[in-house]
């Protein structure tokens, strides 16, 4: 069976994520799918661009973590191996210098971050729930979420990177250059077929300008804990988990590899963030909280994970910052 539909005979192609049972998450075929799908858009010269949907409720929820979670277990080359293929897919679609279009009608979490904000325009809906929960898992925020996330600044990239919170409002979405443009929910069918149809980028524009209005503003400090926000916006993570029974429910380990993912992101370009992407996803697939993660929250579903270490304070710190060398 099929997860993907392209259509590749107009010269804006169409590709569709049709896999809405596990909320369009990403499998290695989806993977191998999408990137063969983004060559094609790149090497067809009638083509000036691509379009992404999602079927259902969701864009694209994530990776298929359980999946990775079994090619880790048997080897963790295999894992390798599939986040390495997502990461130079994100890399591909992000460095385009063709038109590329997303729109995210609904959840967009993880590795959909990854596909969606890898695109020129980012259309959100009131349905679309953005996030990076990956710390909830024994992960982080890769995809190059890091540095999506450092650009929000003010303490908002630690706070989302860290609580994995899910950010809804399409007016904060805007606000942070989370998605370009907003679309009402009961305009995007509509949407589709016109943007189908264009045979340019001012077409794209064109339709943009006509479906596309300024969402509902509200101040996104409104929907957090401030007194957290706070203690990130002076960097002190060791503070945050002190104050946040959140954080502490969260692994020591994927939060401190978070902090310092996305604080050195907030002074790089996508691609030295990405390929750290890869560096820390390795660590991840030899180390116990990731599979500890998945099986608490995803297979036996008792939500009760058992960190190792479980303090952050006892992490064995020159792993870590081996980690966190250059890497390009």
């Amino acid at each position: 069976m099929s997860f993907l539909n392209t259509i590749q005979s107009k010269p804006l192609h169409q590709l569709h994520l049709n896999r809405p049972e596990a909320l369009n998450a990403l499998n290695m075929s989806m993977i191998e799918g999408i990137s063969a799908a983004i060559n094609a858009m790149h090497a067809d010269e009638n083509a000036f661009g691509l379009v992404i949907t999602g079927e259902g409720r969701a864009f694209c929820a994530g990776g298929d973590i359980k999946a990775a979670r079994t090619l880790g277990s048997r080897d963790p080359k295999l894992a390798d191996a599939y986040f390495k293929l997502e990461y130079e897919m994100n890399r591909s679609l992000f460095g385009s210098d063709k038109c590329t279009v997303a729109i995210m009608d609904g959840v967009t979490m993880g590795g959909g971050v990854g596909v969606a904000n890898a695109c020129q325009y980012r259309i959100c809906t009131d349905n679309t729930k953005w996030a990076m929960p990956e710390t909830a898992i024994g992960f982080f925020p890769d995809v190059g979420g890091a540095y999506y996330l450092a650009q929000m600044g003010e303490g908002l990239d630690l706070y989302f990177g860290l609580t994995g919170a899910v950010i809804a409002n399409p007016s904060h979405l805007i606000t942070y250059n989370l998605a370009t443009h907003y679309v009402p929910a009961d305009k995007i069918e509509d949407f589709k077929v016109v943007l189908s149809e264009a045979k340019n980028e001012d077409d794209v524009k064109t339709c943009l300008d006509r479906f596309s209005t300024t969402p509902e503003g509200s101040n996104i400090t409104d929907t957090i804990d401030i007194e957290m926000l706070k203690v990130l916006k002076n960097n002190d993570l060791e503070g945050a988990i002190k104050k946040s029974k959140l954080l502490q429910s969260k692994s020591p380990t994927s939060l401190m590899l978070a902090y310092r993912h996305i604080m050195m992101a907030s002074d790089e370009g996508f691609e030295a963030v990405s390929h750290r992407d890869l560096k820390l996803a390795k660590y991840c697939m030899r180390h116990s909280d990731f599979f500890e993660g998945v099986r608490a929250l995803l297979i036996d579903k008792d939500k009760n994970p058992q960190w190792i270490p479980d303090k952050i304070e006892d992490l064995d710190m020159s792993k870590i910052n081996a980690l966190f060398t250059k890497t390009i």
